[in-house]
């Protein structure tokens, strides 16, 4: 087994021969069980001190991470992070993947390296996943056990919603995960906050990695308050003074910088590129847009330009300014900002920073007035009239003398308390909003600029730009809705669709008042009241109209295909699955994937339970092999044979191919799992909670005869626990918030069914099952499953759940994938 520093020189020793100290000791703590708080400037590396310990794991064929979950705050980063590192981890023999709201490209996080958001990560772990059905929520809170989770650029998350759940995420699953939060300009109540709850050390690099470090030794970086607010006069003035002929203006809002980018390319001269760049953008402008800026202001030899841009580029675009101008916000954004000046070793730029401008309302706007406010004051007390010239040291002093004690308040112990409390509530009972409420509220609708829009194809897809519901309701109130304006503004509405698999009825509504078309998905303006162009972007209001519509009415925006193409597409399996070969393939496939990409999870819930692993892979396969057997109830079994065309009196001997374990079997062949037919008129009654009955009333009578003879005693409420897990994986293997069913009734012979795709030792269980089951039953045994897998009380049981259902789930659709396959072939 190689060194973790003899795995860094095999992947990234090519530019530079020998980690930092603090990488290695990153890397280190981490492979020792710990969580880790890294604290380090930009450009210091922080991405490969969060790779290192995977890849090393990896490729050392430890079993210390399943896969690395690696989520940041902006899209934009996100991406950029995945191609830079993509070949790297190929060297080391890992699938990597991206996953953003945009990028679907690994929605249950299955590749070895998945970059994603924070917010797709998050979603996943309150229950309220945003890039999947939320009837798939457990498949994707099962990627966090055993897995390693990187939350990047952790300092601008919100502090009482994603700040505040990163926490909890770390402090519920402590030993299930392993968690490394890496910064650059967190305040000190943070950063304690943070290794308190995840039991984290804190690594900072220390004066001699400062100092080997050539971006952070041998640039310069000058900070100066400006009194005045910021003006296209400033920006030209610091062109003419810049001396390689490259400036960067930030400002707050879309609007701001629709308005500076407009009066700098009035005032420029031709010879000048001036880019605008901002939210408002349709995606294809604005991916051109940043690329042209990589190219202008990358390092060494690009070319000369003005940037003026919004929030946008704090993050997630590697390029550096000879000075850059930035409207006042909040310290730990204007540290973000700077990182885009003089970013380069051997460079030197200037931040001038401008205060609020007396003609725009509400100048602080984002952000918190106090948060800019304090910033404000502190900048005035550390650079005053002058010139300072800033090192790491000096905007960690910035950021804590401005956002020290805002941070402290919003961070409280009660709050935290809080966030536990209602996170356990989003899993167990009622995720609705969760997203919102404990991860991100950006409440937007996505506008396009039609004068008809009745006249759309909204089943081909349309792109349009999001717009944030202030940004919305300020334009709406701008117009005479019911005067002169009246028909310029529209919201579609679907109606529910005369019959099943019939696409629903679309009526574009017009909006009389503002309240109309607040928290619509999307909402049609006319060309009357809106433009867009390339340069500019979205310009809402009448003031912006544009004589010469272009084609804006594209939209990101794509409805899902229609139910009827679904079914026409994958509506026929060619061959009916007889039950006992579906359970037992789910079964095996199920413990494979335990085997392939559960490996640290299975360590993990072994320690934490204190069971064996072996034990916990028998579970998963008897998880996988019971997970349809409500589907032995009569009624169940008298529909799926009439769609597979057999007649229950019939001589099965004589019926059309089934696939069987045992095709020799005639009774084998007469209970089914699959007709030839995914779909049907006649809908066969939900089976999984009855399954789940089925299946507790088996492991309470013999579970316990999986343990091995030589395993240590286990204690009962242990046991109990396993059950629970996996009453609850079968119960939601289709739904993540089932919790009833209809009666079962087993069809006869169902016992001898359930005998045959039992462990050995557990088979005489079936003789002993009750195999008619009431609903209420059914709902007081769930009641009873939820209070035993409590996520607050008993997270390792809670992760358990979430494992054992992930890995059936996934095998239930490999296993009819391969039948679909298998059917097409014939």
């Amino acid at each position: 087994m190689g060194t973790v520093q003899s795995t860094f020189e095999s992947i990234w020793g090519q530019g530079r021969k020998e980690p930092y100290a603090y990488q290695l000791e990153v890397a280190e703590r981490l492979l020792s069980g710990r969580n880790v708080v890294l604290l380090a400037p930009t450009g210091s590396g922080k991405t490969v001190s969060a790779l290192l310990p995977f890849v090393h794991a990896r490729m050392c064929g430890m079993a210390w991470a399943d896969r690395l979950i690696y989520a940041l705050p902006l899209r934009t980063l996100t991406t950029a992070l995945h191609t830079e590192y993509r070949d790297d981890l190929l060297r080391a023999g890992l699938r990597s993947s991206l996953q953003t709201g945009l990028l679907k490209g690994d929605p249950v996080f299955r590749s070895d390296v998945c970059f994603t958001t924070i917010d797709q990560l998050l979603s996943a772990y309150v229950g309220d996943p945003v890039s999947v059905s939320p009837r798939q929520a457990n498949v994707c809170g099962g990627a966090l056990v055993g897995a390693y989770v990187v939350f990047d650029e952790f300092h601008l998350l919100e502090p009482q919603r994603a700040l505040a759940t990163v926490l909890d995420l770390g402090a519920r699953l402590a030993g299930i995960c392993s968690v490394l939060i890496m910064t650059a300009t967190a305040t000190e109540y943070t950063l304690k906050l943070a290794q308190e709850y995840l039991s984290a050390d804190l690594v900072v690099p220390s004066a001699e990695d400062l100092k080997s470090m050539p971006a952070e030794s041998t640039r310069m970086r000058f900070y100066r308050w400006r009194e005045e607010s910021l003006t296209a006069d400033q920006v030209f003035d610091a062109f003419r003074r810049a001396p390689r002929g490259r400036v960067v203006a930030v400002v707050n809002t879309v609007k701001r910088a629709q308005e500076l980018y407009q009066a700098v390319v009035s005032g420029a001269s031709q010879s000048v590129e001036v880019i605008g760049l901002h939210s408002h953008f349709l995606s294809a402008d604005r991916a051109a847009k940043e690329r042209r800026a990589l190219e202008l202001f990358k390092q060494g030899d690009g070319g000369q330009g003005v940037l003026i841009a919004t929030q946008v580029v704090e993050v997630g675009l590697n390029i550096s300014c000879d000075c850059l101008l930035t409207e006042v916000a909040p310290a730990n954004s204007l540290v973000q900002r700077a990182g885009r000046c003089a970013r380069f070793a051997g460079e030197t730029g200037e931040v001038q920073v401008f205060d609020y401008s007396p003609e725009t309302d509400n100048p602080w706007a984002p952000y918190p007035q106090e948060h800019c406010d304090r910033t404000r004051s502190t900048l005035r007390e550390l650079v005053g009239s002058g010139l300072v010239k800033s090192s790491f040291e000096w905007e960690r002093e910035l950021v804590e003398k401005s956002l020290g004690e805002l941070d402290r308040q919003a961070l409280h112990l009660g709050v935290l308390a809080a966030r536990r409390d209602e996170i356990r509530s989003a899993l167990t009972s009622d995720a609705t909003a969760a997203y919102r409420r404990y991860v991100r509220d950006i409440d937007s609708s996505l506008v396009i600029i039609e004068d008809e829009p009745w006249k759309l194809d909204l089943s081909q897809g349309i792109e349009g730009v999001s717009v944030s519901a202030s940004t919305l309701a300020g334009f709406l109130r701008s117009l005479d809705l019911q005067g002169e304006d009246a028909g310029t503004v529209h919201v579609p509405e679907w109606g529910e669709g005369i019959e099943a698999g019939q696409e629903p009825e679309i009526n574009w509504v017009q909006v009389s008042n503002s309240r109309d078309a607040m928290a619509r998905p999307f909402v049609a303006v006319s060309w009357k009241v809106a433009t867009y162009d390339s340069a500019m972007g979205l310009r809402l209001g009448r003031g912006a109209q544009n004589e010469q519509p272009g084609s804006a009415s594209r939209s990101i925006w794509v409805k899902p295909v229609p139910r009827q193409e679904q079914e026409r597409k994958s509506d026929a399996w060619a061959v009916p699955e007889s039950f006992r070969h579906h359970a037992m393939d789910v079964g095996a496939r199920a413990r494979n994937l335990a085997l392939a990409e559960g490996r640290a999870a299975v360590a993990r819930l072994a320690v934490a339970l204190r069971l064996p692993q072996g034990f916990l892979l028998d579970l998963v396969e008897l998880t996988g092999c019971l997970h349809d057997s409500g589907k032995l109830d009569r009624r169940w079994q008298a529909l799926v044979r009439e769609q597979a065309h057999l007649d229950p009196a019939q001589d099965p001997g004589s019926a059309e191919t089934i696939l069987c374990v045992d095709d020799s079997r005639a009774e084998e062949r007469l209970f089914l799992a699959h007709s030839a037919y995914r779909h049907h008129p006649r809908r066969p009654p939900p089976h999984a909670v009855a399954g789940a009955a089925l299946a507790y009333q088996l492991c309470w009578r013999g579970l316990e005869d999986l343990l091995p003879p030589e395993a240590a005693p286990v204690d009962s409420p242990v046991l109990q626990l396993a059950i629970a897990a996996l009453v609850a994986a079968v119960a939601r293997h289709h739904h993540a918030g089932a919790v009833s069913g209809d009666e079962f009734v087993a069809s006869s012979g169902a016992r001898e069914q359930l005998a045959k795709v039992l462990p050995v030792p557990m088979a005489p269980c079936a003789h002993r099952v009750d195999m008619e089951i009431r609903p209420q039953q059914m709902e007081e045994l769930m009641r009873s499953v939820a209070e035993a897998l409590d996520p607050s009380e008993r997270p390792e049981s809670w992760a358990l759940y979430w494992f054992l259902a992930r890995l059936v789930r996934l095998a239930d659709q490999e296993s009819q994938e391969a039948l679909k396959t298998y059917g097409e072939r014939r």
